[in-house]
């Protein structure tokens, strides 16, 4: 029989393989786990990769976009 995961209750965080970001950093956190370090290193990673890409998607809203407020750039 196959082992049921999944969870109907919204207020569940922490069953089956979908955890939230809370759930999980709580659970670090309570293993004794740097989280505070952990979410600064996520925080720069996704900055990182929004510079990497900055410059193709300026230009692609310049041309696809009449008004430049629609987009970061």
């Amino acid at each position: 029989m196959l082992k049921e995961f999944r969870c109907d209750d919204p207020d569940v965080e922490d069953f089956g393989n979908k955890w939230t970001l809370s759930a999980m950093l709580r659970l670090l956190k309570s293993e004794g786990k740097d989280t505070f370090s952990l979410m600064m290193s996520i925080e720069d990673l996704i900055i990182k990769t929004f510079l990497s890409v900055q410059y193709q998607i300026s230009n692609a809203c310049q041309i696809l976009l009449s008004n430049k407020s629609n987009c970061f750039g």
